[in-house]
């Protein structure tokens, strides 16, 4: 739901910013801030996310790191003794490919997914791109914009 609402809310959030930048900057404003926020979401959460543990586990680097990683999920306040030490024992972690989705009895539910998301990605490109043509049919007529 999150995934699908972004789209109509990014659509929105676009539209909005569109009348506040175009008129005072010119078209090619839209495309910097189109450039630069992802940008910055990126950064900002490859920055503030954590790691998984399974993954910091796995990491062949010195164990403090998965330590340091588990300590901070479960108990903020507690800190490992020399001892501990936190190892994956899943030798593929992060090496799965599209065809695990159909083994082991998944394929029917990827299958199921799959056409899921197509069929609410499709609905609401279609809401986007019609909602004009429909609300005109309506009787709704678009705002006069004088020439530039």
């Amino acid at each position: 739901m999150f995934v699908g609402s972004g789209i109509s809310l990014g659509a929105i959030a676009a539209g909005i910013a569109a009348t506040q930048l175009v008129a005072p900057f010119g078209w090619r404003a839209m495309f910097v801030v189109g450039g630069v926020l992802p940008l910055v979401l990126a950064a900002l959460l490859a920055s503030g996310l954590p790691e998984s543990i399974r993954f910091a586990g796995a990491d062949r680097e010195p164990a403090r790191r998965s330590e340091a990683v588990c300590c901070a999920r479960s108990s903020p306040t507690w800190r490992p003794d020399d001892d501990v030490e936190i190892v994956s024992h899943h030798a593929h972690a992060g090496r799965a490919t599209v065809l695990d989705l159909f083994t082991d009895g998944r394929g029917v539910a990827t299958l199921c997914l799959w056409v899921a998301f197509f069929m609410s990605l499709l609905n609401v490109y279609l809401a986007i791109n019609w909602l004009p043509t429909s609300l005109e049919g309506f009787g709704l007529t678009r705002p006069h914009r004088p020439p530039a």
